[in-house]
């Protein structure tokens, strides 16, 4: 089986393009098995490392402890380091998840995922969730403010020690994450207010039979 991160990310990427994974196993002369170890090692490569997270900004370390179910407590000496430690704890566990999420609030889905999700960049872009998101971050109070920002270094602090080894769904689809930033956390928000509450035919179908009557 391939050692080498080159050869694997080439493999992660075909399969993420369409190729199957039995044209990959007729290649690589591998059993379906063979095909399974490589791609399970792949994925667990890629597990960041839970054990302690420490960063130059923070008064003290903040520690994560998991339990046997893969739960995380986060110890710190403050409010703002605690929220450095969600954002390393959540990163560690979603970031793919995250950056799915906060692309939807900003209509950027389709630069991860193609043209198929263009519509959905369109809804977001047209009802201005971005706008919405920064409109408001600067109505937060400074307390909230710093709370998003130190989550967002946490997170930031994951995918800076990421190094060639993404998550997997990043090297299916042969990219890699960006950094998050407060906004990210708030775009977030107002998409899943908007998902919950925002009904195009309601607004839209009245207005439309009071200007053809």
């Amino acid at each position: 089986m391939p050692d080498h991160p080159d050869l694997s990310q080439s493999l992660l990427s075909r399969l993420g393009q369409g190729e199957t994974i039995n044209q990959l196993c007729d290649e690589q002369n591998w059993s379906r098995m063979d095909f399974d170890n490589w791609f399970e090692s792949q994925c667990q490569s890629r597990v960041p490392s839970r054990e302690h997270a420490t960063n130059d900004s923070l008064r003290d370390n903040v520690t994560i402890t998991r339990d046997a179910h893969g739960i995380p407590s986060i110890y710190a000496a403050s409010a703002s380091d605690m929220f450095f430690g969600f954002g390393v704890a959540m990163a560690q566990d979603r970031l793919f998840q995250m950056d799915f999420l906060r692309r939807r609030g900003l209509g950027q889905l389709s630069e991860l995922l193609g043209a198929s999700h263009l519509e959905l960049d369109r809804t977001a872009r047209v009802v201005g969730l971005h706008r919405i998101a920064e409109a408001q971050w600067h109505e937060l109070s400074d307390d909230v403010q710093l709370a998003l920002q130190r989550f967002a270094d946490g997170v930031n602090h994951v995918v800076d020690d990421l190094g060639h080894l993404p998550p997997i769904e990043y090297s299916l689809l042969d990219t890699s994450p960006r950094p998050w930033t407060p906004i990210d956390s708030i775009a977030c928000e107002v998409e899943f207010q908007w998902y919950l509450t925002g009904r195009f035919p309601i607004i839209c179908i009245p207005e439309l039979v009071r200007r053809a009557v």
